[in-house]
């Protein structure tokens, strides 16, 4: 390729206009495939074109009332993407946020079954990352053949508005149910998201600009805007208090050394506070290790389950009813990207997550009881932090009575650091909770990494039959060796660590 267009040293290129269509004019290079009304490129448009080379496109916008100060919408590739590299970019991508949408065009959603499998990766944001609510959108919700739904539902006289919004309810409906049962399957019944009005949007953007059939609040545009801004005030509150606590703090920690006298008297009284933490967090680090107790016996079932069913497994990988043109090529690049790839054709396989499936069932639902830690929902780990929080605080409270200490401004800074420190528990908890939910996969591709580089070795004639035999008594000899107890006692060893951080 040799583009017309400059690229920089710095690989970075930056733009600033001061409309959007200006700004999208000068991006769309860099971000579309520009073809001609027939299909074919031009000679010009080649030479512009290319959008494969860039990594990311980051649009700041001002102040706006469509899109509140500080929320990012990321715009993530489907986790069944083929290029590797877009691949990687959403497995990056996806714990950091907080809300998912899962983005599929209308015809789509009703005949293939890839949004069921991002809402499957989806779901389990909620356990290794920062996710808090997931939402199927259905876009282009206006697209509707009127004479065939007149045909199929027997009704000869209902207009097109009527018949989309019917069509668009009954699958909201269902797709609900499908949504709301999985989730069920997977996290705690005392989350918001298994609770809340709407798990589906059906959303036409041309409808919501030309409104030629539907209003603007039937297109739903408006709804997902009002979901936004709900969530962006809630946050926004947890900040301002988060700040407003550090204030406090600040102020009392002033007031205390304004009124710190009688330095030995303050030395007797700083031991007995260092005792009595002390011993706080040795009793936190005792409850901390039982609240993983919960998870102990499921992990074990899990393993014994997954010795049951891996040959199982290993035959809805290797075995495919394509037949062997083709599919050998993929099997390689499966096994030469550690066990995940990405395909065109077959969608995303993934070895090391098929093999460890079973212990992720009969974990997850304990698992996210013991993690569910964000925007203050119930959780063993949180019930636990709270509880030595206030055990603290009234010991605290008890030794300024013990000690008759004329000093509040200190007890007070002294609480609201115990605040301080239970806040960054819980930031701990979350960063952790990734590592230790992704240990049971990370153990298994460690363990068949030889395995994989032998199969992506072989070439030649019947290379696809050499390659599974590879890999099927690679794993066989794996999981003799103890490959999924290994996997077991990776995640008890994570758990350890975060226990004693």
């Amino acid at each position: 390729m040799k583009p017309i267009v400059s690229i920089p040293p710095s690989r970075c290129i930056i733009f600033r206009e001061t409309t959007a269509e200006e700004l999208s004019d000068k991006m769309c290079p860099y971000i579309r495939s520009l073809t001609s009304s027939v299909g074919e490129m031009k000679e010009e448009d080649t030479k512009m074109q290319i959008w494969p080379l860039i990594k990311n496109v980051e649009v700041t916008l001002p102040y706006s009332q469509v899109i509140p100060e500080g929320v990012v919408f990321v715009d993530i590739p489907g986790t069944g993407d083929f290029n590797s590299k877009r691949d990687e970019m959403w497995k990056e991508n996806i714990n950091k946020c907080s809300v998912i949408w899962v983005v599929n065009s209308f015809q789509r959603i009703m005949g293939e079954k890839i949004h069921e499998m991002l809402l499957r990766e989806g779901m389990k944001a909620f356990q290794s990352g920062m996710c808090r609510d997931i939402s199927l959108v259905a876009t282009k919700s206006d697209d509707l053949n009127l004479e065939e739904y007149r045909w199929e539902k027997k009704k000869k006289n209902i207009n097109k508005h009527d018949a989309i919004l019917e069509r668009n309810e009954a699958v909201k409906k269902e797709k609900s149910r499908m949504i709301k049962k999985k989730l069920e399957e997977k996290l705690p019944n005392d989350l918001e998201v298994l609770h809340k009005a709407d798990l589906v949007y059906t959303v036409s953007a041309r409808e919501y600009w030309q409104e030629e059939t539907l209003s603007k609040e039937e297109t739903e545009i408006p709804k997902l805007r009002e979901y936004v801004r709900r969530f962006y005030v809630k946050q926004k509150r947890n900040v301002l208090m988060d700040h407003t606590m550090e204030a406090i703090t600040i102020f009392s920690l002033i007031w205390s050394l304004r009124t710190n006298k009688h330095a030995q008297y303050q030395l007797a009284k700083r031991n007995h506070l260092r005792e009595i933490m002390v011993q706080k967090i040795a009793d936190l680090e005792k409850d901390i290790k039982e609240c993983f107790l919960p998870i102990e016996q499921p992990l074990k079932e899990g393993v014994e389950e997954a010795k049951k069913s891996y040959k199982t497994a290993i035959r809805n990988i290797l075995s495919r009813n394509h037949g062997y043109q083709g599919y050998h090529q993929t099997l390689r690049a499966v096994c030469l990207k550690k066990g995940v790839y990405a395909s065109r054709t077959f969608y995303r396989i993934d070895i090391n997550s098929s093999l460890a499936q079973p212990i992720y069932e009969k974990i997850d639902m304990n698992f996210g009881k013991v993690f569910r830690i964000q925007m203050g929902t119930c959780s063993t780990l949180k019930t636990c932090l709270d509880a030595f929080k206030e055990a603290v605080q009234q010991k605290l409270q008890e030794a300024q009575i013990k000690l008759m200490a004329d000093n509040e401004h200190k007890l007070a800074f002294l609480k609201q650091e115990t605040d301080f420190i239970v806040s960054e528990a819980e930031k701990l908890v979350l960063q952790k909770k990734a590592e230790i939910y992704q240990s049971l996969v990370v153990s298994i591709q460690n363990d068949l990494l030889l395995c994989y580089e032998e199969a992506a070795a072989v070439r030649g004639q019947q290379a696809y039959q050499r390659m599974q035999t590879i890999l099927s008594n690679g794993i066989m000899r794996a999981v003799e060796s103890g490959m999924f107890e290994r996997a077991e006692n990776s995640m008890r060893e994570h758990l350890q660590d975060m226990k004693v951080s």
